[in-house]
C-alpha cells in the first residue's frame, strides 16, 4: 500500500433494543465473541475515519439483504443500514476506487470484482480485513468480530454502543 498513509476505517456498529443503555468496545483481531441479547432490527453504522474516500463493501451470507452492497463514504461522511435479527455477513473497506474509461469500477484493495460501485453478493477480493456479522444465531446470540485471516489492507474496529442490562451476557 502507499507508504506513510493512514488508513483508518472505523466501523459502528449499534444495537437498539427496548432493554435501555448497552455500552461495549469490543476491538480484537481474528476473534468472535458472543452477545447474549435480541433485538428485532441493528442499525448498523459505517463510518469513515480516513483522510480520503473509502467505499465500504457488504455481502450477505443470510438470505436476507441489506439495502445495499457497497456505497462511497467521503471523509468525516456515516451511513446507517439496518440490518434484519437474522442476518449474517460481512463488511470491509475499499480504497482508491475509480470508474475507468470503459465505465468499469475497481478498487486497488478490497476490490469485489463486480465492476461496479455495488458488490451485487461478490465478497472482497483478499487482503481485505472484515467485520464479521451474524446476528441471533442457532443459539439466538449476536456474534462479531474484526478478522485478517484472509489477508489486511485496512484498520477496522467494531464498536457495540449498547450495554447490556444486568443478568444479559456479553
Amino acid at each position: 500500500m502507499a507508504k506513510g498513509l493512514l488508513l483508518v476505517f472505523l466501523l459502528v456498529s449499534h444495537l437498539f433494543v427496548s432493554h435501555g443503555a448497552r455500552n461495549i468496545a469490543y476491538r480484537a483481531l481474528n476473534s468472535t465473541r458472543p452477545v447474549d441479547f435480541s433485538s428485532p432490527i441493528r442499525n448498523i453504522t459505517i463510518e469513515n475515519k480516513c483522510g480520503y474516500t473509502v467505499w465500504p463493501g457488504i455481502e450477505s451470507i443470510s438470505s436476507s439483504n441489506l439495502s445495499t452492497t457497497g456505497f462511497a463514504l467521503k471523509k468525516g461522511e456515516a451511513r446507517v443500514l439496518e440490518a434484519p435479527s437474522s442476518w449474517e455477513g460481512r463488511f470491509w473497506g475499499r480504497s482508491l476506487c475509480s470508474n475507468k474509461p470503459t465505465g468499469d469500477f475497481s478498487c486497488a484493495t478490497g476490490d469485489c470484482g463486480s465492476q461496479k460501485i455495488e458488490c451485487s453478493g461478490a465478497g472482497a477480493k483478499f487482503p481485505a480485513t472484515l467485520a464479521v456479522f451474524s446476528f441471533d444465531n442457532s443459539n439466538g446470540q449476536d456474534l462479531y468480530g474484526v478478522s485478517v485471516i484472509n489477508g489486511y489492507n485496512l484498520p477496522l474496529m467494531v464498536v457495540v454502543s449498547q450495554r447490556p442490562q444486568s443478568g444479559q451476557i456479553c
